[in-house]
């Protein structure tokens, strides 16, 4: 299966952090950059500043981001409900 470019991923990179670089900033797992990138999950306000800030964007943008990201990977992810991690 190929792997879905989402806008969180293309933040992401374009900042060149890896998945592991960016959780190890914010003291969250691999596994939660994974769930924000794919659309599973959304951060949790208590670090939406500091990702926001990382990535170089406003929390507003963040959070377009992170939907536009789910609706990139719903033919992958499926019509789910977002969680936080």
């Amino acid at each position: 299966m190929r792997k879905k470019i989402t806008p969180f991923y293309r933040a992401r990179y374009a900042k060149g952090f890896t998945q592991a670089e960016l959780a190890a900033k914010l003291g969250v797992s691999q596994a939660a950059v994974n769930g924000w990138e794919t659309g599973r999950w959304i951060p949790r306000l208590a670090i939406a500043d500091e990702l926001a800030k990382l990535l170089g964007i406003s929390r507003d943008d963040l959070l377009e981001l992170v939907v536009a990201s789910a609706s990139a990977s719903t033919d992958t992810v499926g019509n789910q409900a977002l969680a936080t991690a």
